[in-house]
């Protein structure tokens, strides 16, 4: 197995993230995809945030963060109104929440602890800059298997209860994340229904008792 490297993502690598992009969501809208102009916006208004994993010479996988405030990251928002429609020109460095736009992997380096690795990335950056949270809208994929049974908020507290796996929710709640809330129109994502997971990381050294508990995820604002 070639050994896999995080490191900070620089400005030739995003040829390849767009290869990526296409082999991690091949059914997403073009609209929610990243396009050049929204990849080289990250990389100049917040270098640090933006992640790739390496294999060899191939980019396998991309992490995207920006800094926000918290009292914007934690209450009800779609992906385009929180990244600033792609483009994360709301980057805040003065905010103290560090929100996760994008991780992915490519298929064929999945369950080889890649997004594992970028949340801990994204928690030491927390750390080092001295943020008080972390928090990201989730995909939930295995919702659209039981979309016409099951109300979205159900499927979550399933999940979170472990009545049921979902692949991305339950790996993220293995990472330490916790679910907020459920957001409904968050991404045209069909695998999800158009919602997702509100998630919430909080740094130990800010004990402030905000961060929402993963059961109150039956109180949810949609």
């Amino acid at each position: 197995m070639r050994e896999i490297r995080i490191r900070t993502a620089r400005p030739e690598d995003i040829d390849a993230i767009l290869v990526l992009e296409v082999a991690c969501y091949p059914v997403l809208s073009t609209i929610a995809q990243w396009q050049r102009r929204h990849l080289e916006s990250h990389q100049n208004l917040f270098p640090d945030g933006q992640f790739v994993a390496e294999a060899g010479d191939r980019i396998v996988g991309l992490c995207a963060t920006f800094i926000t405030r918290s009292d914007i990251a934690l209450r009800p928002h779609t992906f385009r109104e929180i990244t600033g429609r792609g483009l994360f020109t709301n980057h805040d460095p003065a905010g103290e929440t560090l929100y996760g736009a994008e991780i992915m992997v490519h298929p064929e380096f999945r369950r080889r602890g890649i997004a594992r690795r970028f949340y801990e990335a994204r928690f030491e950056l927390v750390r080092r800059l001295g943020l008080h949270y972390f928090v990201a809208g989730g995909r939930m994929p295995g919702y659209s298997e039981v979309a016409g049974e099951v109300p979205a908020e159900e499927y979550v507290r399933d999940v979170v209860e472990g009545r049921r796996v979902d692949r991305v929710l339950s790996a993220q709640l293995h990472s330490g994340l916790q679910v907020a809330r459920v957001l409904s129109g968050y991404l045209s994502d069909p695998k999800s229904g158009g919602y997702a997971t509100l998630l919430v990381w909080e740094n130990p050294e800010f004990a402030m008792g905000t961060t929402l508990a993963p059961t109150e995820v039956s109180d949810v604002e949609n």
